[in-house]
């Protein structure tokens, strides 16, 4: 059967023309234009599910079979892609504006409250199934409303009461679950002398984000373990619920992590027995995370660890929003040896003598990979690669034109290495920009490529430590082309060259690390002498095993 052609600059009129696999996305652009009787001197584009098909790819390459539909149109302007070079334009070194120009320097964490960034969800997020589900706990008792520490940390820091500090957590927490693409929902349980469900388990970000920020701390008392017992039940009710009602499809059990996140500053003072609600949780495998601000920290500390969750402690709002842009805070399934209700508690007893562990940091577990990297890539990777045909062909095609940019450059910024039993993980060895402060530096980035390249955009990772507002300390990166803004046009040299041209020129108004954002618009100076810093103690040499 043929393939069916819709053409937008004809009306969406519809052509039929002949199916041939060896055909390249290229060839098959003229043939419709030729065919269609349609201006060749423009420039066009063809799309497949919305999604741009890359010139080169042959239609088995793309997986593509005959009676597919697909759209013709114009091609708008190209999107500049950063770190493309230009002819007309030289990299320069990052200085500090001395011009006419002035700022108002901010206390360190004035922009810590309320929602950090606008909140876009991609469409691959929206239809993902949900593999986590958060009920945050938060207390709402009047004492929230005292400082949430005793002076500031750091001078200049700015002071917060407990609640705007409990506020600007959850908000970055949501803001990352966005950035990040977590798979997640989020709720919202609030407890003093009354307890409330304020928001079900939602997708809904920024409605969320929204409320959590009108909440109003004047409440006495602190029920603080009925209203963990009231967010394991309200996790537990929306799994029951019919997935139309819910509005999310959820991942099967074994995939999907459950958490009670608790806030508070004070101990229980409604004299039930956190025992019964451990029971309740573990019956239910519902872990407790847990950040104390002032009291009840011990019971706390001990309480989450029966769980297998984790009991945070900050000195400061900006060690707080640093804690909680971490992966593995964010991510259950992102934590080293998480395994929930493996200790073997079972009696009050066990219960209320287990001692009490606090954390300021956590690290994502590193993800190993069978075999070894090698610069060449290998038959067998390619044979045994998980990926699909079309999948693999295309990533082999993109290793031979990199690798060819590669040798023929005289002083090559990049290196690259490929899993040698699987096509679709690779090591890339990228030196840092010239004239910048990372140009002595040696950065290591992963790629892994889904199975369903390049439709979707590869995984791409620092493995090298790099200070930079749009690195978060766990690697990830935050760039439009690695999510919204891919395209099956794209290719991971692209990639390459935009995360070089990021190093080069920072977006602290879209940071991964707000307070590394913080520091580049207050005082740049001093956010590039960091940067300096660190590429000298983390990035001075190459891995041995890259070098």
């Amino acid at each position: 059967m043929p393939l069916s052609i819709i053409i937008t600059v004809l009306q969406n009129k519809k052509i039929s023309v002949p199916f041939k696999k060896e055909y390249t996305v290229s060839e098959l652009t003229k043939e419709i234009v030729r065919r269609a009787n349609i201006p060749s001197d423009d420039v066009y584009i063809l799309e497949h599910n919305d999604s741009e098909l890359y010139a080169q790819d042959t239609l088995e390459d793309l997986g593509l079979n005959d009676n597919e539909q697909l759209v013709i149109k114009l091609a708008v302007p190209p999107k500049t892609i950063v770190g493309e070079p230009d002819s007309t334009t030289t990299t320069t070194t990052p200085t500090t504006s001395t011009s006419t120009s002035t700022s108002t320097t901010s206390p360190v964490g004035a922009d810590l409250v309320g929602p950090t960034s606008a909140m876009t969800i991609s469409k691959s997020v929206l239809i993902e199934e949900i593999r986590q589900i958060d009920i945050i706990v938060l207390d709402l008792s009047g004492s929230m409303k005292a400082s949430a520490f005793k002076g500031s940390a750091r001078p200049g820091e700015l002071e917060m009461t407990r609640i705007e500090m409990a506020q600007a957590l959850f908000q970055t927490f949501t803001d990352k679950f966005v950035q990040q693409e977590v798979p997640a929902c989020v709720g919202l349980v609030c407890f003093g002398e009354r307890i409330e469900l304020t928001f079900a388990p939602t997708r809904n970000f920024d409605t969320f984000s929204t409320e959590l920020g009108a909440v109003v701390a004047n409440q006495s008392k602190t029920r603080l373990y009925e209203a963990i017992k009231m967010a394991g039940e309200t996790i537990v009710s929306f799994i029951a619920m019919p997935e139309e009602k819910r509005g999310v499809k959820l991942a099967p059990p074994h995939l999907l992590n459950c958490r009670v996140f608790a806030l508070t500053d004070g101990q229980d003072n409604s004299n039930v027995e956190p025992f019964g609600v451990y029971q309740y949780l573990k019956e239910h495998n519902i872990v407790l995370d847990a950040i104390p601000i002032g009291e009840g920290a011990d019971k706390l500390g001990s309480f989450t660890k029966a769980t297998g969750g984790t009991c945070f402690v900050a000195n400061s709002s900006v060690e707080g929003v640093g804690l909680f842009e971490r992966e593995a805070l964010l991510n259950l399934a992102a934590r080293d040896n998480f395994k929930p209700f493996s200790l073997a508690i079972d009696s009050r007893q066990a219960f209320e003598s287990l001692a009490a562990e606090f954390v300021t940091t956590i690290e994502r577990k590193v993800e190993v990979t069978a075999g070894k990297y090698v610069s060449q890539i290998s038959s067998a990777a390619v044979s045994s690669s998980t990926t699909s045909s079309g999948s693999s062909k295309r990533i082999l095609k993109e290793y031979n034109a990199f690798k060819q940019e590669i040798d023929s450059s005289t002083n090559p910024v990049f290196h690259i290495f490929v899993s040698d039993s699987n096509i679709s993980s690779w090591r890339i060895l990228m030196k840092g920009p010239q004239g910048t402060a990372y140009e002595q530096g040696y950065f290591l980035v992963s790629a892994v490529f889904p199975d369903d390249y390049p439709f979707k955009p590869p995984k791409v990772r620092f493995e090298t430590k790099v200070y930079h507002c749009n690195i978060s300390s766990d690697g990830a990166v935050c760039l439009d082309i690695l999510k919204d803004q891919w395209s099956p046009a794209l290719s991971i040299h692209k990639v390459m060259l935009s995360l070089s041209s990021l190093l080069t020129s920072p977006n602290p108004h879209d940071p991964l690390d707000v307070v590394k954002a913080g520091v580049y618009r207050d005082n740049p100076n001093e956010y590039w002498n960091q940067a300096r810093s660190w590429t000298t103690i983390y990035a001075s040499s190459p891995p041995a095993t890259y070098s």
